[in-house]
């Protein structure tokens, strides 16, 4: 697995700054004021993350997402496979931080380049802007295999507004493309 190291300041039971390094670098720069996250992981797939922090939320006595928000300096990771909603994304660059009430996620590999804000409010939609999303010759053909969205209820979905620049398909460029899904609309 992916080698953890880690210097961590923790006051009443929560972690206050430190980092947390991925990967077997070395801990260095060190600011024990927030947390700082960085290195390179193999493997992520994010719902597998996010159902282990639900669950680990439960089971605390304080809201961690809060408590990050809070703590968290940024999250900068090397990716070499990312799987998002079963979207496998290859070698990507990561950058999380919590600013302006909302979690500011930036993407960037040979597919997609761009941000996603997710907002505090849950009542808000996940603003996914890119400046360009590609698909390639063999993803395009593997992506037809089967439908991705036959086990999607769509009143189980998120509201996202979308947007990119670029869209392109098979080394075809479609142009800037820009959409609101709303669930149960």
């Amino acid at each position: 697995g992916d080698q953890v190291r880690a210097a961590l300041e923790v006051e009443d039971g929560i972690v206050s700054g430190g980092k947390l390094t991925f990967g077997g670098l070395e801990l260095v720069d060190i600011d024990y004021q927030k947390l700082k996250v960085d290195g390179r992981m193999a493997a992520v797939n994010y719902e597998e993350w996010d159902q282990f922090f639900k669950k680990l939320d439960l089971a605390s006595e304080v809201a961690l997402e809060s408590e990050l928000a809070d703590t968290l300096d940024a999250i900068v990771l090397d990716i070499d496979s990312l799987n998002i909603y079963s979207m496998e994304l290859p070698a990507v660059k990561v950058t999380i931080k919590h600013q302006d009430s909302a979690w500011f996620v930036r993407l960037f590999n040979v597919n997609l380049k761009g941000t996603v804000l997710v907002h505090d409010d849950e009542g808000k939609p996940i603003d996914v802007n890119l400046d360009y999303l590609r698909f390639f010759d063999d993803e395009v053909e593997s992506a037809f295999d089967e439908d991705p969205f036959a086990d999607i209820i769509p009143q189980e979905m998120f509201a996202v507004n979308f947007s990119t620049q670029e869209l392109t398909i098979d080394q075809v460029d479609y142009g800037s493309w820009k959409f609101d899904f709303r669930p149960n609309e």
